[in-house]
């Protein structure tokens, strides 16, 4: 029937995207007679988790079920590198994601203007941390 297009890449997907969004992690039920995922949301963090949604590959499945697709592994790469160092710049972000100059400025201003990071410095002194109004 062709319902699907691969296994195993959608509840990732949700799950990841509810983390990358500062939502609580879903909750799933199955009764056997039916499957309900229970996704929490915020007031302030609707707008930017319903971009996240029409803006995050919607529609694109990757080649295997096991690869997240392109997009989701890069947001993934910098917010573990945020967890884990506090704050990242934008040469850290191009050794990272294997990427030139003016890839990393561009990844970072859009996460900037989607309110996931907020810009402090100037110059060789810039820097991005977590945004906390999220």
């Amino acid at each position: 029937m062709r319902y699907i297009e691969q296994w195993g890449t959608g509840i990732r997907r949700i799950m990841e995207l509810c983390r990358l969004n500062g939502l609580k992690e879903p909750d799933f039920y199955d009764d056997g007679r039916y499957f309900k995922i229970v996704i929490y949301k915020t007031i302030e963090n609707k707008k930017i988790f319903n971009n996240a949604i029409s803006n995050n590959n919607a529609g694109i499945v990757p080649e295997g079920a096991g690869k997240m697709p392109e997009k989701l592994e890069m947001d993934k790469k910098i917010y573990d590198y945020l967890i884990g160092n506090e704050k990242i710049t934008r040469k850290e972000v191009e050794i990272l994601l294997n990427i030139k100059e003016r890839r990393a400025r561009d990844i970072l201003k859009m996460y900037v203007d989607k309110g996931y990071l907020k810009k402090i410095g100037k110059g060789k002194n810039t820097y991005y941390i977590l945004n906390a109004n999220m």
